[in-house]
């Protein structure tokens, strides 16, 4: 019991000083009376290959989706900062609607549109694929997600607010009843979630921590040519009802401004438009 505390004890104070820290970060830009002024921070921890941070590094320094945003903004004159901070997070922000506040790796959900605003998709992703160790053949004879969804025996891993899409959400919700970006502890056994980033959640897998996971084709390719060790150990399975490329977002709060938005999707449609 005395070790149950302990540990909730330094949880809490780990959150406070998260929350304090944040609010001295944000705290410089919300008191101009300026506010179409204000810097819009983008939040995003490490993401290889869309954005990637140096060693010790505080912000992203490269990536696919880095070069192209930064590109974007910079066209439309926005200031901007990035921050390493959490996705659950950021989603708390974006609800207060207080601080001007990005991420720049979404999915369109249709469950966020009450509190944030989406830009137009700047980055079209490969499609999203299964993602599991290549010795395990319990996952042979199924061909689309929901059937796997549906064996109780298989542990997805899944991260904490992380969405994975509008027909991934309404396939969990259904079939086990669990809201994709939801940190609920009510969730069924055959949920694993997890806060590490892409590398540690591959080896997760590996160390059998989860059975399988869902993850970005282009994602995959990547990592597994730069670590031979997730190559050798891991497989990519592609299913029949995830057979579509993604489209990556800016999804902001509301305080941002549409005219932000306005300017910011002007210069998508002139540097990333795909459509």
């Amino acid at each position: 019991m005395n070790t149950f505390m302990n540990k909730s004890f330094y949880i809490i104070i780990f959150f406070i000083f998260l929350i304090n820290t944040e609010k001295n970060i944000y705290a410089k830009d919300m008191t101009g009376d300026n506010q179409e002024n204000d810097t819009v921070f983008i939040n995003i921890q490490p993401r290889t290959p869309f954005f990637i941070y140096k060693k010790n590094d505080s912000k992203p320094s490269d990536g696919v989706a880095y070069h192209l945003l930064k590109k974007i903004l910079n066209s439309a004159n926005v200031k901007y900062e990035f921050n390493n901070i959490p996705l659950v997070r950021t989603l708390v922000l974006m609800k207060e609607n207080k601080t001007k506040v990005c991420y720049p790796n979404a999915l369109m959900i249709k469950s966020r549109l009450s509190y944030v605003f989406y830009s137009k998709p700047y980055f079209k992703d490969k499609r999203t694929s299964i993602l599991l160790r290549k010795d395990d053949n319990r996952f042979t004879e199924y061909k689309t997600f929901s059937e796997i969804l549906k064996n109780k025996n298989l542990r997805i891993l899944l991260k904490i607010g992380y969405a994975y899409g509008n027909y991934i959400e309404e396939t969990l919700n259904k079939t086990k009843k669990y809201i994709t970006g939801s940190v609920k502890s009510d969730k069924p056994d055959e949920i694993i979630l997890s806060s590490n980033d892409n590398y540690e959640m591959l080896n997760e897998i590996i160390e059998k921590n989860g059975d399988y996971m869902l993850i970005s084709r282009y994602e995959a390719e990547y990592l597994f040519k730069e670590n031979p060790k997730y190559k050798n150990s891991l497989t990519i399975k592609d299913v029949d009802d995830l057979n579509y490329n993604e489209k990556r977002y800016l999804m902001c709060s509301k305080i941002v401004g549409q005219e932000t938005i306005n300017k910011i999707n002007h210069q998508i449609k002139k540097i990333a438009n795909f459509d």
